[in-house]
């Protein structure tokens, strides 16, 4: 009868299982960038422009267009002068105000447009 040394046994045990332990760490860091990549490309607007066939169906395209961050700064910077429009342009209450149109970019908000609302004749000056 052979006898069997367990305490060998367990610590070849104990070293696979920090090697397994080790892998899964260095998996889940591939997992934890592979799903950032994934979460730019689901979140990234885009369009495309194709054809509509005889048949009813909408054929090849022509190209696929996304947006990119200069263009997102344009739209998002568009929306806050149409708002400013609507709701404080014309508003009495505002007349002797100085606005400005802040962008937050990675935590830091920069001033991107002044707008003073001049008290006689209520119009729109731009001072960049």
């Amino acid at each position: 009868m052979k006898k069997r040394n367990y305490g060998v046994e367990i610590d070849s045990h104990k070293k696979e299982i920090e090697l397994l332990k080790e892998k899964i760490r260095a998996l889940r860091g591939d997992i934890g960038r592979a799903e950032k990549t994934l979460q730019k490309h689901i979140g990234r607007q885009t369009a495309e422009i194709r054809v509509l066939e005889r048949d009813d169906s909408w054929g090849d395209y022509t190209g696929i267009f996304s947006v990119d961050k200069e263009d997102a700064r344009e739209i998002v910077i568009g929306k806050a002068k149409a708002h400013f429009k609507k709701y404080f342009k014309n508003g009495i209450w505002y007349k002797d105000h100085t606005f400005g149109i802040f962008l937050n970019r990675s935590g830091k908000k920069e001033l991107q447009e002044k707008i003073e609302i001049n008290r006689e004749k209520s119009d729109v000056k731009n001072n960049r």
